[in-house]
C-alpha cells in the first residue's frame, strides 16, 4: 500500500503502487513544471520530494540510489 512507507524499514517508493511516478520521465516533467508559473510551486515540491527519496534510498543501501 502507498501509505506503508513511514511504517516499515523497507520504504522505497519504487516498490509501491506509485513506482511509475518515480521514473526519469516523470522527474523531467517535475523539473519542467518548475519553469511554468502556474505549476512552479508544485513542481518545486515534487523535485524536492524526488531528491529526498533518492537520498533516503542511498542511505538505506538501495543500489544506485534512484
Amino acid at each position: 500500500m502507498w501509505f506503508q512507507a513511514p511504517l516499515y524499514p523497507n520504504r522505497f517508493a519504487f516498490s509501491s503502487t506509485t513506482a511509475h511516478l518515480h521514473t526519469w520521465p516523470f522527474m523531467g516533467l517535475y523539473a519542467l513544471m518548475t519553469v511554468l508559473p502556474q505549476t512552479r510551486l508544485v513542481g518545486l515540491g515534487l523535485v524536492i520530494h524526488m531528491l529526498l527519496d533518492a537520498t533516503d534510498c542511498l542511505w538505506m543501501g538501495w543500489p544506485g540510489g534512484i
